[in-house]
């Protein structure tokens, strides 16, 4: 999430500097200052990225496509509207600035979990640094200030100095510095340098400059900010260099004075103010013999055009998703619980209707403006309902309809030999339901997931041509009428714990299901369902879950007598647990439980929580 957000912050910063330049250009063209655009653009950046890292909707998982039973909200209704060639506009632009944030938040690797442990505590050292730094700067101008020897110069209160000038010392009360040398000036000269420092004064042009150097303190990674602030010290001097011409004197005397100032400064390695660079003062002197552009010609007309749509597409560039972290019960007797998005078999009603509020939420322009059948939004997400993708496609001059699913599922997420369940396709209709809106959504599991579950000797992962299973007792309780709890351990175990644990949740009571003991089972397992025979006895197999790849629906079609058991909300998976056969069967709620109700639970004095 970080570094999504750091690349989101210099990314609108970028932006934002653009549009600050075609605006500069708009307010020369207009004959107003310029410093008041790039001190918007650096607020406008700040308050962006403030919003991005405080006010960001957090995507939370299970609310993505929960494992808790939940109502079908009604449709909401749709109202066309003719989509207008500026949200197009705003489209075309977005979609290349939020790719980059996009694509940091689909990684998933040891490296970049490390790199996101380590950022935040980076940034606030960087900025600890940073405004002790200028919290130096602030003690050393004062310290300076004491020293310096203060005369009165033709009208004029000023600070005499050696090595610093001509500049302003301080912030709210800034005093005229000026180096000994000014003072050998003619009258005229020494004249314009006290007044383009007075007009600094008057401006309050240390407080803007304080501003944004208080901004690179608090952010200094950030190197387009740093641009901003250059770009804000120069308009700060062109627009002191305007008021002093309007004011005193021709801009031909003004610009020798200038490279004078700069000239004498540099040849004895001062310190100043008045011409800080040698590139600055070339901008100046033309600037001060340049005519203004008009605003009425092409260039005016573009660099305006350039503003707006730059500022409005960084205001309306998504910030990047703060999910949810995965988090499970601090009880060390449960680890290894399944991911979300695997372990998810709730109604598929359910389900759609999350999909479709989902595409509300992100694509409310198609949702308003449903016309015809060929378009399609897809949502591709990983095991953790994180979304990796997020897609609008067109079935271009024919029905989408009139697509098998896999073909749309090709076009929409590529490889699709990766991908696993919840999957499927859904639809927004219009008012008249003559047209309506294809929404398909899958999930694939993120490489690290994939990495994992391969050095697992059996998982509840993505296996998508076989299944795990294992053989050995068994003991099936019910906790209460919609919790079963399954604990397996395999013949000739190495350790009395059980191997594999399974908390199922039923949308109801079922009578198929009732605590029991079986000395020798098999277990068939894989994302969303659990298949359980008591060898030893003449009764249906249970079958838990919705089948959801390849091999456990093939494993069934080989089985009889199955009881199917397909109202399932949710399963939970634990490996390698501490807790017997024995204690599983002697479960009793405990006493106290911070969690929900039903999901502690004592036996022989361990403590178990279910998340």
């Amino acid at each position: 999430m970080t570094i999504a957000w750091m690349t989101y912050t210099m990314l609108i910063t970028l932006l934002l500097f653009a549009g600050a330049l075609a605006a500069e250009f708009v307010c020369r063209a207009m004959r107003w200052p310029t410093r008041f655009v790039w001190c918007a653009a650096i607020c406008l950046s700040i308050g962006l990225s403030v919003r991005a890292l405080v006010r960001t909707a957090e995507v939370n998982p299970q609310s993505t496509i929960t494992v808790t039973a939940s109502t079908p909200r009604a449709e909401t209704q749709v109202v066309e509207r003719p989509k207008a060639a500026s949200d197009r506009l705003m489209q075309i632009v977005r979609k290349p600035l939020e790719l980059p944030t996009r694509q940091i938040e689909a990684l998933n690797s040891t490296a970049l979990v490390a790199v996101e442990r380590a950022l935040p505590g980076g940034i606030v050292a960087a900025s600890v640094f940073g405004l002790c730094g200028l919290l130096l700067i602030v003690t050393r101008i004062r310290r300076m200030t004491g020293r310096l020897e203060a005369q009165r110069i033709d009208g004029y209160d000023v600070l005499v100095s050696d090595d610093v000038g001509p500049a302003l010392l301080g912030v709210l009360r800034p005093r005229i510095v000026v180096p000994r040398w000014v003072l050998s000036f003619d009258d005229v000269e020494r004249g314009v340098i006290l007044e383009h420092e007075r007009q600094h004064a008057a401006a309050r042009d240390p407080i803007l400059i304080a501003a944004g150097a208080l901004t690179i303190a608090l952010a200094p990674w950030n190197l387009a900010l740093w641009a901003m602030f250059a770009r804000l010290r120069l308009a700060i001097e062109l627009d002191c260099d305007q008021r002093v011409l309007t004011s005193h004197c021709d801009a031909r005397r003004y610009g020798r004075v200038l490279v004078t100032v700069y000239e004498q400064a540099h040849a004895e390695r001062m310190q100043l103010a008045f011409v800080a660079r040698r590139s600055n003062l070339e901008r100046r002197i033309r600037r001060l013999v340049e005519r203004a552009p008009r605003l009425v010609s092409s260039r005016g007309l573009a660099a305006l055009a350039t503003a707006l749509v730059s500022i409005a597409a960084a205001c309306e560039t998504v910030a990047p998703t703060r999910v949810a972290s995965d988090s499970l019960a601090s009880n060390k007797s449960i680890v290894g619980a399944m991911p979300r998005c695997i372990q998810i078999s709730n109604s598929v009603l359910v389900r759609f209707e999350q999909m479709r509020s989902l595409a509300r939420e992100r694509h409310p322009e198609l949702v308003a403006n449903i016309q015809g059948r060929d378009n399609f939004v897809a949502f591709l997400f990983d095991e953790n309902c994180r979304i990796l993708r997020d897609t609008v496609l067109s079935f271009a001059g024919t029905d989408s309809l009139g697509k098998r699913p896999s073909a749309m599922f090709a076009k929409a997420f590529g490889d699709t030999s990766k991908l696993g369940r919840p999957a499927g396709v859904t639809f927004i209709y219009s008012p008249d339901r003559k047209n309506f809106l294809t929404i398909a959504y899958a999930m694939r599991p993120s490489a690290a997931y994939r990495a994992r579950i391969s050095r697992t000797a059996c998982g509840f992962g993505i296996r998508f041509d076989e299944n795990c299973s294992i053989s050995g007792p068994l003991e099936l309780r019910m906790l209460d009428s919609v919790h079963a709890l399954i604990a397996v351990r395999r013949f000739h175990a190495p350790n009395e714990g059980v191997d594999n644990l399974f908390l199922v949740t039923l949308s109801h009571p079922r009578g198929e299901l009732a605590t029991q003991s079986m000395l020798h089972a098999t277990v068939a397992y894989q994302s969303g369902a659990v298949y359980v025979d008591n060898v030893l006895a003449r009764q249906p197999r249970l079958w838990l879950g919705t089948p959801t790849t390849r091999g456990l629906r093939e494993f069934l079609k080989g089985v009889a007598e199955v009881s199917f058991i397909d109202d399932v909300l949710g399963i939970a998976h634990y490996a390698g647990h501490k807790l017997t056969l024995e204690q599983v069967a002697k479960l009793r709620p405990a006493s106290v439980c911070a969690g929900l109700s039903g999901s502690c639970f004592e036996v022989e004095g361990l403590r178990v929580d279910f998340p």
